[in-house]
């Protein structure tokens, strides 16, 4: 959905995510070692970040964002299938692309920084998420964010945890 939310935190800026953008994180995506952690690997093409780009505008329940730290694109988090009536939603699209911006806490800072968002500025009582079981770093972050291990499941041979994070 196209919107208008900026959330900062401190050298942390999460902008709306634009037209611009879409082949930076389209390379992101594509990247082994960022693929491997997603639930459906396949190579991403051109045609398909743009298409996918058209139906992510259109859609009222999906704000996704590019992650800036100190004025420079590093990743991307987003939180999707939003239920205002329910108001709940899911917390995906996370990663961190840029080398030089892994390993220092950035990926955590954003991640509890847009729950933080969904929870207090979009109103939501809970966040969902899935996680490959074996993406240890996700996990950690996210435990530390608060997420809570529900359900473990099975997806394309893949095992995943289905987590959430309460209100």
């Amino acid at each position: 959905m196209k919107h208008q939310y900026i959330i900062y935190d401190r050298y942390l800026v999460m902008r709306p995510i634009t037209y611009e953008d879409i082949e930076k994180v389209r390379i992101w995506r594509n990247k082994d070692s960022i693929r491997k952690w997603f639930i459906h690997e396949n190579i991403v093409s051109k045609k398909e970040q743009e298409n996918w780009f058209k139906g992510y505008l259109s859609n009222e329940n999906d704000v996704m964002f590019i992650v800036e730290w100190n004025n420079t694109p590093i990743g991307t988090a987003a939180l999707y299938d939003i239920n205002y009536g329910m108001q709940t939603a899911q917390f995906g699209r996370f990663m961190i692309g840029e080398p030089q911006a892994k390993g220092l806490g950035i990926g955590k800072k954003a991640a509890k920084a847009l729950c933080e968002f969904g929870l207090n500025e979009l109103g939501l009582k809970k966040i969902e998420l899935e996680v490959l079981s074996d993406n240890r770093n996700a996990i950690h972050i996210y435990e530390d964010i608060g997420f809570i291990k529900k359900d473990e499941m099975v997806i394309d041979g893949k095992k995943l945890y289905k987590m959430d994070l309460s209100k």
